[in-house]
Order: structure tokens, then C-alpha cells, then sequence
């Protein structure tokens, strides 16, 4: 299931202070807690692998970039990936997805 930009955004901010406050709550720095948040977020942003999932990308991209959690030259970074992938959509170059992995159980 696709979600709309705005939906993309509520669930990178849910990850993103889910994980500040936890770290908060273990006693740790704000800057580290910050840090790691953030780092979790990056790593739960949308697939590049439609041209909806790379507006939610931007979004979140640009979410994280307001709130500071990360650096400008990083959210540049962030877009030009995105730049590309819109290129190679609107290209038709197919787009790899992330593989799901099986437990022994054969289960998701």
C-alpha cells in the first residue's frame, strides 16, 4: 500500500520520537538521543520504487531536514537520490526493491 506524503510523514515523525524519547527515558544526552532518532528515521524511509513513494520520500526528506535532525548537506544528498530515481521511473528503468526474508518457518 501506497501512502499519501502527509501519512509518510506521521510515520517517520512517529519512529523519529518514539526512538528520542526512549533514549531519553535510558538517560541518554539529548544530542545522542537526537542523533539516533534520526538514524532510525533514515532507515524508514519510503522505497524509491514509484514515483508516490518518491514524493514520500521528499516529504520525509524534508520533514527531518526542519526539525533539524539532519545536516543540509545531507538532505541534499537525500534529494539527489531521489532526483535520480524519478529520472530512472520516468525512464522506465525498472527499480530493485528491498527482498522480504523467510524465517526456517517459511513465514514473513
Amino acid at each position: 500500500m501506497v501512502l499519501t506524503a502527509q501519512q509518510a510523514v506521521v510515520a517517520t515523525r512517529k519512529v523519529y520520537e518514539d526512538c528520542e524519547a526512549s533514549m531519553l527515558e535510558q538517560g541518554e544526552r539529548v544530542t545522542v538521543a537526537r542523533d539516533a532518532a534520526a538514524t532510525l528515521a533514515l532507515q524508514h524511509l519510503p522505497i524509491l520504487d514509484c514515483v508516490q513513494n518518491v514524493r514520500n520520500y521528499i516529504a520525509c526528506v524534508s520533514w527531518l531536514q526542519a526539525r533539524s535532525a539532519i545536516r543540509d548537506s545531507e538532505a541534499k544528498s537525500y534529494m539527489y537520490n531521489a532526483q535520480v530515481a524519478l529520472q530512472a521511473l520516468n525512464a522506465g528503468v525498472p527499480v530493485p526493491t528491498r527482498k522480504v526474508v523467510k524465517n526456517a518457518s517459511g513465514k514473513k
